[in-house]
């Protein structure tokens, strides 16, 4: 098997792991890095806003992110990793060789 995927049966077989599906895995490993907006959210991982939507809809019930509005413009709608979503992305990085 070469290495690349081996990185991706691992990714997989964590996301799986944790209740996630991939998407939802690489949604949050992008929070970890910053807060962003819904819109910029869609498209740095190429998805529809209703397929994101999903995506961040468990990402919260799961506790691991949250939806904050803008204050200037509540029409924006920013996306932030929680404390636990943080603890989850450190105690998976390594294993999976992500920074």
């Amino acid at each position: 098997m070469k290495p690349t995927e081996q990185k991706l049966k691992a990714q997989l077989l964590m996301a799986r792991h944790h209740k996630l599906t991939l998407n939802q895995l690489i949604a949050l490993l992008t929070l970890y890095h910053s807060s962003i907006r819904t819109a910029e959210l869609c498209k740095s991982l190429n998805l529809s806003p209703a397929a994101m939507t999903g995506i961040i809809d468990k990402l919260q019930a799961l506790g691991f992110a949250r939806r904050r509005r803008g204050r200037r413009d509540r029409r924006i709608i920013k996306v932030t990793i929680t404390d636990q979503g943080r603890q989850l992305m450190e105690s998976i990085q390594s294993p999976l060789g992500w920074s």
